[in-house]
């Protein structure tokens, strides 16, 4: 029978050779799939969608403004929300202050304009990102024979 300490060893191998084969599976150059969008971001078809369904020209405008309508929707939605979880955390914000001291209200103070610099600067930092792949996905994207993407 195995005493703790080999059952231990066992333990921690088996779960070092299930990491390690985990970590095979992925492909070490796997890459974000990126969908076109129209300029204004909205309202693009995909075209598989569209040739599978054999759309007509006034179908294809209908899903268009229909997939339009929905973002907007959407986006108005996502405002909402955002607004509403802003509101609430301005209210924790505000009592939680309230039951410190004016040192601890100072230095919470401090602490939170910090934290929101440093969210600031992670979103500033994911917006170019974002703005470099698509620059990045844009120049691998071959030219179609009028000279339009």
């Amino acid at each position: 029978m195995m005493n703790i300490r080999s059952k231990f060893a066992l333990l921690v191998w088996l779960m070092s050779v299930a990491a390690w084969s985990n970590a095979q599976i992925t492909p070490a150059n796997s890459e974000k799939v990126v969908r076109p969008q129209s300029e204004s971001g909205m309202g693009q078809q995909d075209p598989e969608l569209v040739k599978a369904l054999n759309l007509s020209k006034e179908q294809h405008e209908q899903f268009k403004k229909i997939g339009q309508e929905s973002h907007a929707k959407a986006k108005a939605v996502k405002a909402a929300k955002r607004e509403e979880l802003n509101k609430i955390r301005e209210e924790r914000m505000a009592a939680q202050r309230a039951i410190l001291s004016a040192e601890q209200a100072r230095k919470y103070d401090e602490l939170m304009a910090k934290r929101q610099a440093e969210k600031e600067a992670r979103k500033a930092a994911k917006k170019e990102e974002r703005k470099m792949e698509k620059k990045a996905t844009k120049a691998k994207q071959p030219k179609s024979a009028n000279g339009q993407e």
